[in-house]
């Protein structure tokens, strides 16, 4: 019983940290294809890579009109976050984006009591919030001066609308779920968010160059594909079957920290000055788990 209350907490612990290996490859491939293009390849190529494993376990069936209709519109939270993240970095700053996605996890618990009926306590709310403030002051490097000169413009309100998007993905699997293994819905989501990239990015697919794929670029995207599409996508579905979907995206404020810790790796700089917010970030999500 302990072991199977405990896995999704794993999961998502190891979700955070994909995510957060995810901002230094995507840094290090977008130069080499446009991102929209990329998106749909990275869903493509994991569709086709999961739809392996989900055919030899459980087979290949096609489903109903009306599941499609679910899956379509599951899917349809995360195209439309893509479409938003993309859309909006054109004109706003990494630093914008990255503080504005701290309200994905207050999206989904909001969107969990509407949808699903998890009312959080109080403390939950609290603890959340501090664990939001936590990971901006990692994000914003210590720097109070950063964190006061955050001014917005109006496509940080397209990405807001994005990180709601987001926000929904994991309230909207659970309520949509009609009890097919995870994997199953996993592999249609992916095929039918690969479905809406293709009518969103034809385009741009005609004028791309696919005879040239220099070493980077396929290693990022097979890293992108398998950890931070296939996986990540699968563990989200798992853990808000098994979780309040409040608790699900509280992980979040933990990809700061991984983020950090892997860039040290990498031999980055940072500064002591962030230590607070790690620290308030990384107790504050442990806490909001336990409440």
């Amino acid at each position: 019983m302990k072991k199977t209350i405990l896995l999704p907490h794993l999961l998502m612990g190891f979700y955070a940290l994909l995510v957060a290996g995810s901002f230094h490859v995507g840094h290090r491939i977008t130069m080499y294809m446009p991102p929209l293009v990329l998106t749909f390849v990275r869903f493509m190529l994991a569709t086709l890579l999961f739809g392996c494993y989900v055919g030899l376990r459980y087979g290949l069936h096609p489903p109903s009109w009306r599941d499609m209709l679910r899956y379509l519109v599951i899917s349809a939270t995360l195209v439309g976050y893509f479409w938003a993240l993309f859309a909006s970095l054109r004109h706003t700053s990494a630093l914008n984006t990255s503080m504005i996605y701290t309200l994905t996890p207050l999206y989904s618990t909001l969107f969990g009591l509407f949808f699903l009926g998890e009312k959080p306590s109080a403390g939950r709310v609290g603890w959340l919030v501090l664990a939001m403030l936590g990971a901006l002051w990692v994000i914003a490097g210590g720097s109070s001066d950063r964190l006061l000169a955050l001014s917005l413009n109006p496509w940080d309100f397209v990405f807001m609308a994005g990180c709601a998007l987001m926000g929904l993905f994991s309230p909207l699997s659970k309520k949509l779920s009609r009890g097919e293994p995870t994997a199953v819905m996993t592999f249609r989501t992916l095929a039918a968010g690969s479905f809406l990239l293709f009518l969103l990015s034809w385009k741009e697919l005609g004028s791309t160059d696919f005879t040239h794929w220099p070493p980077p670029l396929v290693w990022g995207l097979l890293y992108l594909v398998v950890c931070t599409t296939i996986l990540t996508f699968f563990i989200v579905q798992y853990a808000s079957l098994r979780m309040e979907v409040g608790k699900v995206m509280g992980y979040v404020y933990l990809t700061p920290v991984f983020a950090l810790a892997i860039g040290l790796m990498l031999g980055h700089s940072f500064s002591m000055n962030v230590l607070p917010g790690v620290l308030v970030a990384t107790l504050c999500t442990f806490f909001l788990q336990r409440s």
